[in-house]
């Protein structure tokens, strides 16, 4: 047998190997939650011996890159029904965040009840964040561009409302003079986010399900979540 055949023969059997030692996820650019979700799936991959890494693109990008396979290994969140239009990814059926849909008012005290409750109300939103504009369709709404201009409004009381992501909120208030926001429970949404992995990961699925699994039922994925909330508040 040649010296050549030999080394073929060996990077055969190293390289499956060498495949499974580091993942490749991309992301939403600029996601309020990246960075917690990221370490919570850094966690469970290492209990596969497995590092990853993260790159961020617009969302729409992200998804494309991510479902293409080339150069990710799939998605680091998102909300449950992606695979539908992109078939290529595979959810791991554990939440790793719930994505709240809070609402924020300095002038009036209601009920959240649903987005129903919110008919009476001025309610301000924020365009690209798709479950506000769907939820608040039909309703006295103003679409606004930026975190900026929603929270001016509501400080200046042209607004009753303004509905937003909780980490987002938080995180913009952090950095804010806009003081004395209320926020309001329950959320008038909440939808759980899920990590994807390309197909041609699906090796991993039954391993990394069950980690996420027993994380979920120790508590960590939630300790993780808390951490982060409170850095923000």
């Amino acid at each position: 047998m040649s010296i050549k055949t030999i080394t073929c023969l060996l990077l055969l059997l190293v390289t499956p190997i060498l495949s499974n030692t580091s993942l490749k996820f991309s992301t939403v650019q600029n996601s309020d939650i990246a960075h917690m979700t990221q370490e919570i799936l850094k966690i469970a991959y290492l209990k596969l011996g497995i590092e990853i890494s993260v790159d961020e693109y617009p969302a729409k990008r992200s998804l494309h890159l991510s479902n293409e396979g080339k150069k990710y290994d799939g998605e680091l969140h998102r909300i449950m029904g992606i695979e539908k239009q992109y078939t290529n990814l595979i959810p791991i059926p554990i939440p790793i965040h719930f994505l709240e849909g809070v609402v924020l008012s300095k002038s009036v005290k209601f009920a959240v009840k649903g987005w129903k409750s919110l008919e009476p109300y001025t309610i301000g939103v924020r365009r690209g964040i798709v479950f506000t504009v769907n939820g608040t369709r039909g309703m006295k709404r103003v679409l606004f561009n930026s975190h900026d201009k929603l929270f001016q409004m509501l400080d200046n009381k042209r607004l009753d409302i303004i509905i937003l992501p909780r980490m987002s909120a938080l995180k913009y208030l952090q950095g804010s003079r806009v003081e004395n926001v209320t926020f309001f429970e329950p959320p008038v949404q909440v939808y759980k986010m899920y990590h994807y992995l390309h197909k041609k990961n699906s090796h991993l699925i039954v391993k990394i399900t069950s980690i996420l699994k027993k994380m979920e039922e120790d508590g960590i994925i939630e300790k993780v979540r808390q951490k982060y909330i409170q850095k923000l508040q």
